[in-house]
């Protein structure tokens, strides 16, 4: 039966110590000493049982490291029979796939010079939970985040775990604060892609994704309206035109004639249709990098999230404040991505990172655009002023 995965974000309003690992790996002698290969494994922390048999435990189920140091450091080291690099200070680390089963075999296998060593112990694993074929249920080895985290004052924590599909799970605190409900984290599996993205903003966000959305189209439609059937001649002759002075009359006018002129485009259907279709692309392009800048922060957000943002930051730049929006952008950015669920401090770095690189990107592009058309920076910002007309002198009589 298919599993559901859950999440909320906490508030907190205390400071958790983290737990202290394993310590460093020993430091190791200079130069290559001359014997047997000698192994130590650092982590996992190994005992030994009544028997003298080194044990352990790993706290996942499917996969787990390994990591410690070897003498001398130009040993070649295995781990279940997989090679693994060694570092020059002879410290070495494995990730290694564990069975299905309560209980793994490690062996470690270090040779130099036709001389050997091994290092084998027992690693107990949490058992894996099997669902029901029917009812609730909640995977409870699933529970994270496990163990003690570092968080700031007012830091969100992230809650998940596994639990039946169509379920409702709240958490409950203990200080009769409000209850949180964790949301649903599909898989995907057996869901249309279309429900898997665009169900996945927030309910209190979605109606703005879908109503910016709207606008958009909106846009559009006036855009085609005002192009080809408004008579921008014809508007002086109407309220609230009529009620404007000769000279802003004829100044709005003019800044009509600019705009419909800009618009010019959608009046022939063989160059509107076109013009649409590699603005929707360059729209998806721009929303493609927004989603790969938030990869790369680990912000883990839906492609949704991202059109949402994208569509957000536009609009805001599309308010000239100040130059490039600089401000306002990186404001509305970060409030936005910490609403989706993003940790505050990712979300102000992928605010200003993002829009760096955006304008970094059209400051390149358009210088490039200025040298493939001849344009000189005077053209540009109008400083080169244009020759007086010569006035005509009356003829000498």
């Amino acid at each position: 039966m298919g599993a559901v995965r859950f999440g909320v974000i906490l508030a907190t309003g205390t400071v958790a110590a983290a737990a202290c690992g394993p310590h460093a790996p020993p430091a190791m002698p200079h130069g290559d000493p001359v014997g047997p290969p000698a192994i130590a494994v650092v982590y996992p922390r190994l005992a030994e049982d009544s028997t003298g048999a080194l044990v352990s435990a790993f706290a996942s189920g499917d996969s787990a490291f390994v990591f410690g140091s070897v003498r001398p450091p130009h040993a070649v080291v295995t781990v279940n029979g997989t090679s693994v690099d060694v570092a020059p200070t002879g410290a070495w680390l494995a990730w290694i796939p564990l069975p299905d089963d309560t209980v793994a075999v490690i062996a470690v296998h270090a040779t130099v010079a036709g001389q050997a060593d091994s290092l084998a112990f027992l690693a107990t694993l949490p058992r894996r939970f099997e669902a029901p074929d029917s009812g609730a249920w909640i995977d409870t080895t699933s529970l994270g985040p496990t163990g003690d985290v570092w968080v700031r004052p007012g830091e969100g924590v992230r809650l998940a775990v596994r639990a039946a599909p169509g379920a409702t799970l709240r958490v409950l605190r203990a200080d009769s604060s409000p209850v949180a409900v964790l949301v649903p984290e599909y898989d995907g599996e057996g869901r249309a892609w279309g429900e898997l993205a665009f169900g996945t903003i927030p309910g209190v966000l979605r109606g703005t994704f879908w109503g910016m959305a709207g606008l958009a189209l909106i846009g559009v439609a006036l855009g085609v309206l005002a192009a080809r059937w408004v008579k921008v001649d014809t508007l002086g002759r109407h309220y609230p035109f009529r009620w404007l002075s000769a000279d802003a009359r004829s100044s709005v006018l003019t800044l009509l004639h600019q705009f419909q002129d800009g618009l010019r485009t959608l009046r022939d259907p063989e160059l509107a249709v076109p013009a649409i279709v590699v603005s929707v692309v360059a729209w998806m392009l721009e929303a493609g990098a927004y989603w790969m800048f938030g990869e790369a922060f680990g912000l883990n957000l839906s492609w949704s999230a991202y059109l949402l943002i994208m569509m957000t930051a536009n609009f805001v730049v599309s308010i000239p404040i100040t130059p490039s929006g600089i401000g306002p952008y990186e404001v509305a950015t970060q409030a936005l991505v910490v609403g989706l669920g993003a940790d505050a401090a990712l979300a102000t770095g992928y605010a200003i990172g993002i829009h760096l690189v955006f304008i970094i990107w059209i400051t390149l592009t358009g210088l490039v655009a200025m040298w493939l058309t001849h344009l000189s920076p005077r053209e540009i910002f109008y400083l080169a002023q244009e020759p007086a007309e010569a006035t005509p002198q009356p003829e000498a009589t």
